[in-house]
């Protein structure tokens, strides 16, 4: 622990230089209210959600103008009754909404807009002057049901474009559209795409759905501003809460103003570090400000019980900030620390949360351990209170002594036993949990959510064009693809990914020239195969690209014929099927690759692309992060108490917590993907506090009495009781967000409250009953070195 008299110092030093120092803070206060004002923003930045320096992404950067981005709008156009060949109407409308996406929505990537109107979407005709590959809609669009006919008979025969395109029973049609990520205005998006979507249905003849990430995003936009119901009722319980226990108006106000200032604090250095947050991440800044709260709770609690005591506000600020400042210190410290290991992840938002929550928990020093003796100095002393005379101490007294009949006797051995078996419970489930989403939209929306109606009704029209992974055949020369060994090649690769789990159709470009070679003789299905000779390939490819314009086939192959992509379709994806992809492709590679090979296979691009490499770089930094958070606080927790047994005493909660989390998130379905990771991290070390607190109050009453049983109790009844307050401060901060809109945000509140109660619990049923059990040998020396200290005091008063 720190020595007595450096704190006394800092306490002193504070109280002769409190108009300095509060002058001093404020200033600091005033520059961050002017960056949190000015700089701050908070929404969701595509690119922050990708780890950039996995090869992976690094791949999909590169080649994204080939392939398209990862960040596709689709949307489904469905006839309420018929076909869309029924009604001339649903074409046009089709053409309508493609030509709005091109023009008129920010951001859109025009290569990667299609539809069947899209003059992109190709076919093949044959006529006197030979074959001709033209678009789907060629001429005209249709004006009659002769022209509808002629279409349908274009969809049937055109490789890729039923089931892709329009569905097997021909009642509904796919528009696809992809954005830039760096341009991409997610706002303004999904405003021209409502303002579409109500222009279309308007007449009764469609019935339009609409799926992708950028949908998903809006529509967690749109929940933003219902976040200040959530905020303000989590406010008004707090306040009434703090009345309920202090029965003040300064018990109110500054534990409020401690929780305010820390929260100005890290948003200020959030605009002030250019950074932007994401609002899947708030409720971890939420939970940080109840910390502060905590803190402050902790303070004033033992601020009054010395006031009483002593009858002298100068001395009780004196003695209960000397008592407090070491656990207070390592807590937030350690809390500190622990939140910052997550910047691990080479993913930008886990970074930036980690950096931002760090400080904003490091301020915590700032405006509770430094400022509140100052504050306390310029009001009024507390007003003593009958003991027992308060309903509020009638309850926290109550459940106090429960709470210490529990830790002792034979009792404790029942205590130390449970969570035993809570730490086997949490290990046998943890290893069972996965990581990645379990089932698109699931994890952050309800099962009715209109997304997830949307995405179910696009996998149950269409074979996938949202959920593609994309391999890239990269050419070692020149015009690789023109070989027809390189094709049949790439045609084998698509077929053995097709075989795979959850998958259900591929497009190669090998896949477009058997169609063209089909078509030379007479549309006969035995002769759609690919020719054997390289210039016969040459000859195919050239009547594919004849009619084209530029930038039309980059999604199958590049304008040098050096690069090809390998597209596999997935009707829906998981956690399961993105690992069984990725792992069917690696093993493939590394068995069928030769070095005199015209391309090599280059993984991984597409949706499930981008969500392997993210799921990869989780995985890997939660496996990091947590073995960190136990090296850091065990560090300050042995420097706290100087003993490896009063290190491990205070950190089995915690240690106990990571599995439990994890466990409680496998049973109740929760997905454990990048949003959730901070959560799970944050949860782990949230409540070490208490057990600082706890441990410390422990050592310091056996100090004075001799006993580690009265110290338990003593300590359960004022510490404990204060404990058990924030506690229920800390659930109430996260408990309205179960009726959040968002499933996500519903969950984690929901973890982390059964997390903080679990931390609670085990600072104030298991470190009691270990302290009785082990009589740690520090805490004996500390008051052995006491006493002595105490009788060389009287001598030398002599």
């Amino acid at each position: 622990m720190l020595p007595r008299d450096w704190i006394e110092g800092y306490l002193y030093f504070l109280l002769r230089r409190r108009v300095a120092v509060s002058l001093v803070v404020g200033v600091g206060t005033l520059f961050f209210i002017w960056f949190t004002a000015t700089q701050l923003t908070i929404f969701t930045s595509f690119f922050d959600l990708m780890p950039p320096n996995h090869p992976y992404i690094q791949l999909y950067i590169k080649y994204r103008s080939m392939f398209g981005t990862a960040n596709q709008l689709v949307m489904v156009v469905e006839a309420r009754k018929g076909t869309i060949f029924d009604h001339p109407e649903i074409i046009a409308k089709v053409d309508r909404i493609t030509v709005d996406l091109l023009h008129n929505v920010p951001g859109v990537n025009g290569e990667q807009v299609l539809s069947i109107t899209h003059p992109k979407l190709k076919t093949t005709l044959t006529s006197g002057s030979g074959i001709k590959v033209v678009p789907l809609m060629y001429p005209r669009l249709p004006q009659d049901q002769e022209d509808m006919e002629f279409l349908r008979q274009k969809v049937y025969t055109t490789e890729g474009v039923r089931g892709f395109f329009v569905s097997p029973d021909d009642t509904a049609t796919l528009i696809t559209a992809g954005f830039w990520e760096e341009y991409f205005d997610l706002a303004t998006m999904w405003r021209r795409v409502q303002e579409i979507v109500q222009r279309e249905e308007a007449d009764g003849l469609v019935k339009i759905y609409v799926a992708g990430p950028p949908v998903l995003y809006a529509y967690f936009n749109e929940a933003l501003s219902k976040m200040g119901y959530v905020f303000f009722a989590t406010g008004a319980a707090i306040v009434l809460l703090l009345w309920f226990y202090f029965r003040s108006l300064q018990g109110v106000l500054i534990p409020v103003f401690s929780g305010l200032m820390s929260a100005i604090w890290g948003l200020g250095f959030a605009g002030l570090c250019g950074f932007t947050l994401d609002p899947l991440v708030l409720v971890v800044f939420v939970l940080i400000t109840a910390r502060a709260l905590s803190h402050s709770v902790q303070s004033m609690e033992r601020y009054h019980d010395e006031y009483l005591l002593t009858q002298n506000k100068h001395e009780a600020i004196v003695r209960s900030y000397r008592a407090l400042f070491p656990p207070a210190m390592v807590s937030i410290v350690a809390d500190g620390l622990a939140i910052l290991t997550i910047a691990v992840a080479s993913i930008p938002l886990m970074q930036k949360l980690a950096f931002v929550a760090s400080f904003w928990i490091i301020s915590i020093f700032l405006s509770v351990v430094t400022l509140h003796p100052i504050i306390l100095t310029f009001v009024r002393p507390p007003k003593a209170h009958p003991p027992g005379r308060r309903i509020s101490d009638v309850i926290y007294e109550g459940i106090s002594r429960g709470l210490i009949a529990v830790g002792q006797g034979n009792l404790r051995w029942f205590v130390v036993g449970l969570f035993a078996v809570t730490m086997a419970f949490g290990v046998y489930f943890a290893h069972k949990l996965k990581t990645g989403d379990t089932e698109p939209g699931a994890a952050l929306l309800y099962h009715d959510h209109p997304y997830n109606v949307a995405f179910r009704k696009l996998n149950e029209k269409f074979v996938g064009v949202a959920s593609q992974l994309v391999i890239i055949a990269e050419g070692k020369k020149p015009e690789a693809i023109k070989e027809a060994k390189t094709l049949n090649d790439i045609e084998l690769f698509a077929r053995h990914m097709t075989q795979g789990e959850g998958a259900n159709g591929n497009i190669t470009a090998a896949t477009l020239l058997k169609k063209i070679y089909r078509t030379f003789r007479e549309g006969d299905p035995k002769w759609e195969m690919l020719p054997t000779r390289d210039d016969h390939i040459g000859q195919l490819f050239y009547l594919l690209t004849a009619g084209t314009s530029r930038g039309e086939m980059d999604r199958f192959f590049s304008p040098d014929y050096t690069n090809a992509t390998i597209t596999i379709l997935y009707r829906t994806y998981n956690n399961e099927i993105i690992h069984n992809a990725i792992d069917r492709a690696k093993a493939y590679i590394a068995e069928h690759s030769r070095p005199d090979d015209s391309v090599r296979y280059l993984l991984a691009g597409g949706l499930l692309g981008i969500l392997a490499a993210t799921n990869e770089e989780v995985e890997w930094s939660y496996r990091v992060n947590v073995p960190l958070i136990f090296c850091v606080v065990f560090v300050l927790s042995f420097l706290t108490y100087w003993s490896v047994l009063g290190a491990l005493i205070v950190m089995i909660p915690s240690i106990v917590a990571q599995p439990l989390s994890e466990a409680v998130m496998y049973l109740a379905g929760i997905d454990f993907n990048i949003n959730s990771l901070p959560v799970a991290a944050v949860g782990i070390g949230i409540g070490i506090d208490y057990g600082y607190y706890v441990l410390s109050r422990i050592v310091e009453e056996y100090e004075e009495t001799g006993d580690f049983d009265e110290a338990n109790r003593r300590a359960i009844l004022t510490t404990g009781k204060a404990i058990i307050f924030t506690c229920t401060t800390l659930v109430v901060s996260v408990v309205f967000w179960l009726f959040f809109p968002l499933k996500f945000q519903a969950e984690m509140a929901f973890v982390l409250m059964l997390l903080m109660i679990f931390h609670a619990a085990g600072a104030l049923l298991f470190i009691p009953a270990m302290v009785s059990l082990l009589r740690p040998r520090f805490a004996v020396a500390r008051a052995e070195q006491r006493a002595e200290a105490v009788l060389l005091q009287a001598g030398a008063s002599r």
